[in-house]
C-alpha cells in the first residue's frame, strides 16, 4: 500500500522545531506566587464543573495568562492516536484526521503548565510523505544504522505507545515513550517497529522498522531471518502494557487469509476452531526494553577451523560447513589420523559468547570411536597439545564426554571465548560430522538503546482448539495493568464472526502467561452490564477499570438509525468482579462528549482525560467539537473523590468511585435522606449499594423527615411495638397484622364481648360480673335444666348418679331376676328396667 499525502505546514521539521508556535487552554487561573514573578504557576485544569458527578469541557485558550504575545495553537482533530502521562504532561501521537491524513506529530498537554506558557506545545511537527522520505538519522553512526533508517515513525492509527525504562549507553537508565506497531501507508501488511521518543528532546530512536523507499523499494533496518528467531507478526488495534521492563502485546489484526475461521462461528466446520493466518489475533508477545537481549546465531560455521592431522579429504573445515549428517564417502567427515590425543579446533575470530553447542557424529559407521574426549574454550590461543598442560591451565574451560556419542550430543558453555578445541583423552582416529556454535559477539553499550528486540511468545492464539481457556482472536479490545500483582484485565474487542461485538472480560495474569475467563456480576439495582464494544478506552484506578464509550455496532430499528458509538461509563472491580454503571449527572453550561470511539483517555490524579476521537458523521459531523466526525476536543471527568459522585454526597458520605458511602444517619444515592430510627444498614460491597432494613421491616421510611409510617398492628417511632385495639381487652393475645386471638369466652374486634358457655344452650341466662379487669360469665339455668352450659335436663343427671350408687351396691351380687323400680313420682319420671347379670 502506498501513502496519500500527509497534510502539513512546514517544509521540514527542523525549521519548524525551532519556530514551533503553541496552542493553549482558556481556563480560571489559581495562583501560587513563591516570591517572584518567576515563580508562578497556574494550573492547566479548566475548574471543575459545579455539577458533581458530570464532564468538564476543557475550552482552550489562545495565549498564556501573563504573555498575549504568544499565539497559542492545539491538536488537529484525529482518532486512533495514542496519549500518555509522564511527569505532570500528556503526550499524545499519532492518530488520522480527515481526508486520511496520518499524522506522526506528538503534542505534549502540561497539566501544571507554568504562566508564562501554553497548555498544549508541539514536540514534532507533522511530516507530509516527502519530508519523512528524506528525513534520515544523522546521529554518529553505529553498526549498519544511521544514516539509512528513517529519523522518526511514519503517520499511523491504531498503534501502542506506553512508558519504558531503557538504559542508555552511558549506563544511565531514563524513561522513554515506547510505540509499536500501527497502521500506516507506509508499512506493508500494518506495522512491526518499535521506536522510543526523549520527551526531553523530542528526538527518536528506531530499534527495527521495515518501510517504503521513495523508489517503491522495500527497506528495512536489517534480516531478522539472519538471527534465526521468531519475530511478531505486524498488527494494529493491538494493545499493550509494559511490565518489569517488557512490553507485552496482545491481540490485535494483521493481514492474512480472510476466509479462514477464527474460532467463533464456522460454518464450513463441525466445530469452531482457530485456523493457520486468521487476521484476528489472540496471541501475546513480549519484549525487553530496558536492556538488550542479544540474538543467537551459528558463530562457528565457515570460520578457520584446524586439527592435528588429516585424512584424505577430511578436512578439518568440514566439521564447520552445516551439514550434520557427515559420511567419508561424501567428503562431509573432518578425520585424523589415530594417534594419541587427536584434537579439532576453531577460531570463532573475537571473543564470543557461546550459550550452546552440539558435536555430531559421523553418520557412516565406527561412531564408537567418538568417546572419552574434552570439550575445551578459551579467549587466547591454546598453549599445548598436550591434554594435560590444558586441563591443568586455569584460563581453559573443560567439559569431559566419557561415553560414546550415538548421533549428537549437546552442552551448555556459557563462556567467552575466541578457540573452540575437541581433544581426545586416549588413542584413536578423531571423526566430526559438524560442531555446531550457537551464542554471540560482547554486547555493545549502545545496544542496550538502541539494539533491536528479540520477542518471545508467551499465547500462541491457537490454546482453544486444545480446550484450554483462552480468548479468541479480537482488535480493538482493550488492556489495563495492575502493576502490583502482574495482572492484566482486557474488555472487549470485535472479532471476524457474528456477533461481532463481544463483551468478554478476561484476566492474564503475567507471572503465567495464563488467561483467566471472568465471570462479572451486574451491579445492582441496575442489574446490566455494558454492550460489546471496541474502540473504547479503560484506565485502571486502584481496583477498579473504568470503562468509556466505543462502538458497538450499526442498526436500523423500525427505520430508526443508530451509529452504536457510545459515550457511557462503568466501572469494573477488580476484586469483586462487579461492573456498574456509572450514572453520570449533565452540566447544563458543559453538556458531555460527543459518543465516540478511538480516543485517547488517560488518568491523572484521579481525573479522567478524554481527547479527541470518530464520532458518527451523520449526527454529529456538523458539530463544532467533531467536525467531519473527527473530534478534537478535551474532557475530564473526576472518578474518585468528593465531586465523582451524584451531589457531592450532599456532604454527608464519603465518594468513592462515583458511589457515595453514606454517614450513618443517611441514605440514598447522594447521602440526602434521613435514617429512620433503629435502621439496620450494612454496605453491599458486591453492588456498592447501601442496603438498609428501615421501620423493623414493620413500616415505610421518609428519607426527608426520617420518621416511620407504621403499618397496620404496629406502633412506636421504629414500628417496633405490636397494637391490637384496645389491647386486646386483656382477653387475648395479639398477632401480626393487629388482629387480636382471643381467649375462650370472648370474642369482638377487641375481645370485649364476653360469652356464656355454648350461649347457655339457649336454655338459661348468662350473668356477666366484673371485678377489675377480671370478667366472669355464669349460666343461670330453666328449672328442669341444668350444667355450665344448661345443656343437660335435670332427671338426666339424677338418674346417672342413682345408677351409679346402685351399681357400687350391688357389689358381687348376681341377679336373675328383671328388678322393676318402683315408680319415682318425686320429679315426675318414668318407670324404667334394669338387667343384671
Amino acid at each position: 500500500m502506498r501513502n496519500p499525502q500527509h497534510g502539513s505546514d512546514f517544509p521540514n521539521w527542523q525549521k519548524a522545531f525551532t519556530n514551533v508556535s503553541v496552542w493553549c487552554a482558556v481556563v480560571a487561573v489559581y495562583v501560587i506566587v513563591f516570591g517572584t514573578q518567576q515563580d508562578v504557576f497556574v494550573s492547566s485544569l479548566p475548574p471543575e464543573s459545579k455539577v458533581p458527578n458530570a464532564w468538564t469541557k476543557v475550552t482552550f485558550r489562545n495565549n498564556p495568562p501573563q504573555d498575549t504575545s504568544i499565539t497559542c495553537r492545539k491538536p488537529a482533530p484525529r482518532s486512533g492516536h495514542s496519549s500518555v502521562i509522564h511527569g505532570t504532561s500528556m503526550y499524545m501521537f499519532g492518530g488520522m484526521g480527515a481526508n486520511e491524513v496520518f499524522y506522526n506529530d506528538v503534542w505534549e498537554y502540561k497539566l501544571e503548565a507554568g504562566a508564562l506558557d501554553c497548555e498544549w506545545f508541539e514536540l514534532v511537527p507533522n511530516d507530509n510523505i516527502s519530508v519523512w522520505f528524506s528525513a534520515k538519522d544523522a546521529r554518529p553512526a553505529t553498526p549498519n544504522r544511521r544514516g539509512i533508517v528513517p529519523a522518526r515513525p511514519s503517520g499511523r492509527v491504531g498503534h501502542s505507545a506506553a512508558m519504558a525504562d531503557v538504559r542508555l549507553e552511558s549506563g544511565a537508565v531514563r524513561t522513554f515513550m515506547t510505540i509499536y506497531g500501527g497502521f500506516s501507508p507506509n508499512c506493508s501488511n500494518y506495522c512491526y517497529d518499535i521506536w522510543h521518543m526523549d520527551l526531553a528532546s523530542g528526538l527518536w530512536t528506531i530499534l527495527y522498522g521495515e518501510w517504503w523507499e521513495p523508489d517503491g523499494s522495500w527497506g528495512k533496518m536489517l534480516d531478522y531471518s539472519t538471527f534465526n528467531d521468531i519475530m511478531i507478526p505486524n498488527r494494529w488495534r493491538h494493545d499493550a502494557v509494559v511490565y518489569q521492563d517488557r512490553l507485552y502485546v496482545i491481540g490485535g489484526h494483521t493481514l492474512t487469509d480472510s476466509s479462514k475461521c477464527c474460532g467463533y462461528t464456522c460454518p464450513s466446520l463441525q466445530s469452531p476452531i482457530v485456523q493457520p493466518n486468521c487476521g484476528y489475533l489472540a496471541d501475546v508477545w513480549s519484549t525487553l526494553l530496558k536492556e538488550y537481549i542479544p540474538f543467537q546465531t551459528q558463530i562457528a560455521i565457515g570460520k578457520h577451523a584446524v586439527q592435528s592431522s588429516t585424512v584424505g579429504f577430511g578436512f578439518a573445515s568440514v566439521a564447520v560447513d552445516g551439514i550434520k549428517s557427515g559420511t567419508e564417502s561424501n567428503r562431509t567427515l573432518s578425520m585424523t589420523n589415530v594417534e594419541p590425543q587427536a584434537w579439532w579446533q576453531v577460531s570463532l575470530g573475537g571473543v564470543t559468547f557461546i550459550s550452546n553447542m552440539t558435536i555430531w557424529n559421523r553418520a557412516d559407521h565406527s561412531q564408537e570411536r567418538l568417546n572419552n574426549f574434552y570439550v575445551l574454550t578459551s579467549t587466547q590461543p591454546f598453549s599445548s597439545d598436550r591434554l594435560q598442560d590444558l586441563l591443568s591451565d586455569p584460563l581453559v574451560w573443560k567439559y569431559h564426554v566419557m561415553y560414546a556419542v550415538e548421533e549428537a550430543t549437546t552442552l551448555f558453555p556459557e563462556q567467552s571465548a575466541s578457540f573452540i578445541r575437541i581433544q581426545l583423552a586416549g588413542t584413536n582416529s578423531l571423526a566430526l560430522s559438524e560442531v555446531e556454535v550457537w551464542g554471540f559477539p560482547p554486547i555493545q553499550a549502545w545496544q542496550h538503546f538502541e539494539g533491536p528486540r528479540r520477542w518471545t511468545m508467551h499465547v500462541s492464539g491457537f490454546e482453544r482448539n486444545s480446550g484450554i481457556d483462552a480468548p479468541r482472536g479480537r482488535m480493538g479490545h482493550k488492556v489495563v495493568l495492575d502493576s502490583n500483582t502482574g495482572s492484566v484485565y482486557t474488555f472487549g474487542g470485535y472479532v471476524k464472526e457474528s456477533p461481532s461485538y463481544i463483551q468478554e472480560f478476561w484476566k492474564l495474569d503475567l507471572s503465567t502467561t495464563k488467561f483467566t475467563s471472568v465471570a462479572p456480576h451486574a451491579e445492582l439495582p441496575q442489574g446490566t452490564l455494558p454492550s460489546g464494544r471496541y474502540g473504547h478506552n479503560m484506565v485502571l484506578s486502584e481496583e477498579m477499570v473504568v470503562i468509556f464509550g466505543g462502538q458497538a455496532g450499526y442498526s436500523f430499528l423500525n427505520n430508526v438509525y443508530s451509529s452504536g458509538f457510545r459515550n457511557d461509563m462503568w466501572m469494573w472491580n477488580t476484586s469483586s468482579s462487579a461492573v456498574g454503571q456509572v450514572k453520570m449527572s449533565v452540566d447544563p453550561l458543559y453538556g458531555q462528549p460527543i459518543p465516540r470511539q478511538d480516543a485517547s483517555m488517560v488518568e491523572y490524579k484521579d481525573l479522567l482525560i478524554i481527547f479527541g476521537g470518530l464520532a458518527d458523521v451523520q449526527e454529529h459531523g456538523t458539530s463544532t467539537d467533531c467536525p467531519g466526525g473527527f473530534c478534537g476536543d478535551m474532557w475530564m471527568f473526576r472518578i474518585d473523590g468528593i465531586n465523582s459522585c451524584p451531589n457531592a454526597c450532599s456532604g454527608k458520605g464519603t465518594c468513592r468511585f462515583a458511589r457515595c458511602e453514606c454517614f450513618d444517619q443517611f441514605y440514598g444515592d447522594d447521602c440526602s435522606l434521613i435514617r429512620c430510627p433503629n435502621s439496620v444498614c450494612s454496605q453491599d460491597y458486591l453492588n456498592r449499594k447501601l442496603d438498609c432494613q428501615f421501620c423493623n421491616g414493620h413500616g415505610t421510611c421518609d428519607g426527608k423527615t426520617g420518621t416511620c409510617t407504621c403499618g397496620a398492628g404496629w406502633i412506636g417511632e421504629s414500628c417496633s411495638i405490636k397494637h391490637c385495639p384496645n389491647d386486646c381487652s386483656f382477653h387475648g393475645a395479639c398477632l401480626d397484622g393487629g388482629i387480636c386471638d382471643c381467649d375462650e369466652g370472648f370474642g369482638g374486634t377487641d375481645c370485649s364481648t364476653a360469652f356464656c358457655p355454648n350461649n347457655c344452650s339457649s336454655k338459661g341466662e348468662c350473668l356477666v360480673e366484673s371485678q377489675g379487669i377480671k370478667v366472669t360469665t355464669t349460666c343461670i339455668c330453666g328449672d328442669i335444666y341444668t350444667g355450665a352450659d344448661c345443656g343437660s335436663e335435670l332427671a338426666d343427671e339424677l338418674i346417672a348418679e342413682a345408677t351409679e350408687a346402685a351399681l357400687g351396691a350391688a357389689g358381687n351380687l348376681q341377679f336373675d331376676a328383671t328388678i322393676l323400680l318402683l315408680p319415682f313420682f318425686l320429679l315426675g319420671i318414668q318407670f324404667l328396667e334394669l338387667n343384671f347379670a
